[in-house]
């Protein structure tokens, strides 16, 4: 379960994941988003943002999350935005 990593272990694992995802082909972007501890996380067509302000454990938490596909975060398609503009 991802709440009992420590945030170094988080960010080792986000490492091993990235490289994963990477090696299945997906294209990963990290963006600037609000500023501090925040980005925009895309993968393929799909984006999400995650973390805020000047709390890096609770982006690690979150950018885990999202590279996992847990639901705790919503991806958003370029296509389901302009759906929804």
């Amino acid at each position: 379960m991802p709440d009992t990593l420590s945030t170094p272990e988080l960010c080792v694992a986000i490492i091993k994941r990235m490289v994963v995802l990477a090696n299945e082909g997906k294209v990963i972007r990290l963006a600037d988003d609000s500023g501090g501890n925040s980005l925009t996380v895309a993968i393929d067509d799909a984006h999400t943002h995650v973390g805020f302000d000047d709390q890096f454990d609770h982006l690690a938490q979150q950018l885990h999350y999202a590279l996992h596909g847990w639901s705790r975060l919503l991806f958003v398609t370029v296509n389901q935005e302009a759906a929804n503009g």
